[in-house]
């Protein structure tokens, strides 16, 4: 599918071995191709009519390090007391299953935290399938209805097949399946429901910025009890009981690695000499004192703190400017707003020397998660190098809670690196 064209490039090519830099795309992609017309003959006589000297494609790897199964091995509660020692089979990656004779059953899955859901996988046992079922979601409070059967993308068809249900936004820390209609085993065991395995997909809200969240993130994907099974070999005659042994070892090893990471930003953060956003590996963070804002100064360093507080203003009209310390090639900003005092209308400008500031980005290059409350916008980055970043804002809305606030932000991340963007590795 097409993507971009060279209407779409942000810098186009001038003289002898010139560039184009053109913008990406949310399209994930494993292959990209790009064609080529209305070419121009070389001056040295060599018929050539394109060449090309470098190619660079700058991205992140999404599918597997975004997309984690978050369900693995947490509590579960299900309706049939009976099989109460069965209720963790539901999770525990290990082709075992739960099962109950009950006409009418459900399980609950406690994420332990909330997540955005990707999506549900349900292997159903044998033929024990529910015709009919529906996920609800809680956050701490009362069970909402998200899906049922009707949403299903995928649906059973055989022994020990698969249900596939779409995500949804809701933040979910626990999941519950309510299952009716089941089916008699073919086995005279008397189950009418039976599940083999529940997988709950989340996926990061937003890509990891520096080096604490890339750790964690790499920790949870690397270390799972379905990795190491992988690494025993699917064949061994004794693999699922030497992946029992392992899972809480691996459990601790992740909570392990997620402390020392913790611990060790801690005593960084607190040396003078090694700041701690040298260990950012994408984000290009302002320190304390480089901010500032038309108005709320003293709440000005809460827009950098990577915490949920916040910043806002009861002015119409407000502007940010960020202060880097250095000559950066920024990739994108990453807003994180305040309730819903969005603002409908806004400027990004860049300066190189903090005096002159030039326009790069608006509104309607920036892409919304689309969360009704505390949305997050990105907005892409550009060439010209850049030590100052200005965000103008215009047209807010007064928060609903009395407090006469037009604009709000959490978190103002500006992502980049050190340098030219042409010296970054590929």
């Amino acid at each position: 599918m097409q993507q971009r064209s060279q209407a779409d490039a942000t810098k186009n090519p001038t003289g002898y071995n010139a560039w184009s830099v053109i913008p990406g795309w949310e399209q994930p992609t494993s292959r990209l191709r790009c064609e080529l017309a209305d070419g121009k003959l070389d001056p040295w006589g060599m018929g050539m009519m394109f060449g090309i000297r470098q190619c660079n494609v700058y991205g992140m790897l999404r599918s597997n390090a975004a997309e984690l199964v978050v369900s693995n091995h947490k509590p579960v509660t299900a309706s049939d007391p009976e099989f109460q020692k069965r209720e963790c089979n539901i999770v525990d990656q290990a082709q075992t299953e739960w099962w109950t004779k009950k006409d009418n059953a459900w399980f609950e899955i406690d994420l332990e935290q909330p997540f955005h859901i990707k999506r549900v996988e349900i292997q159903w046992w044998g033929i024990s399938v529910a015709k009919s079922y529906c996920l609800l979601a809680s956050d701490g409070g009362d069970f909402m209805k998200q899906r049922g059967q009707s949403d299903a993308t995928k649906n059973p068809k055989g022994y020990n097949s698969w249900s596939v249900i779409p995500g949804w936004e809701q933040p979910t820390s626990r999941l519950r399946c309510e299952l009716r209609d089941g089916s008699l085993d073919p086995w005279g065991m008397g189950m009418m429901f039976g599940i083999r395995q529940c997988n709950v997909y989340r996926t990061y809200c937003h890509d990891p910025t520096n080096a604490a969240d890339v750790l964690k993130m790499a920790a949870i994907c690397r270390l799972s009890a379905q990795t190491v099974e992988t690494s025993l070999g699917a064949t061994a005659a004794d693999a699922k009981d030497r992946k029992k042994c392992l899972v809480g070892p691996l459990q601790c090893a992740v909570a392990y690695i997620h402390e020392k990471i913790d611990e060790t930003l801690a005593k960084l953060a607190g040396r003078a000499s090694l700041p701690i956003e040298n260990l950012s590996l994408t984000l290009v963070p302002p320190s304390p004192g480089h901010i500032r804002v038309s108005s709320g100064a003293d709440r000005a360093e809460n827009l950098i703190d990577g915490k949920d507080s916040e910043w806002w203003t009861g002015e119409r009209i407000a502007w940010i400017e960020v202060d880097l310390q250095d000559t950066c090639s920024i990739n994108g900003l990453r807003i994180h707003w305040w309730g819903y005092s969005v603002a409908k209308f806004y400027k990004v400008l860049s300066s190189s020397d903090g005096i002159s500031f030039k326009e790069q980005r608006n509104e309607s290059d920036a892409t919304s998660d689309g969360a009704s409350c505390n949305p997050w916008s990105d907005i892409p980055g550009w060439t010209d190098m850049t030590t100052h970043v200005r965000m103008e804002l215009a047209d807010g809305q007064l928060d609903p809670w009395g407090m006469n606030k037009w604009f709000g932000i959490r978190q103002f991340n500006v992502m980049g690196r050190k340098g030219h963007p042409d010296f970054e590795d590929p």
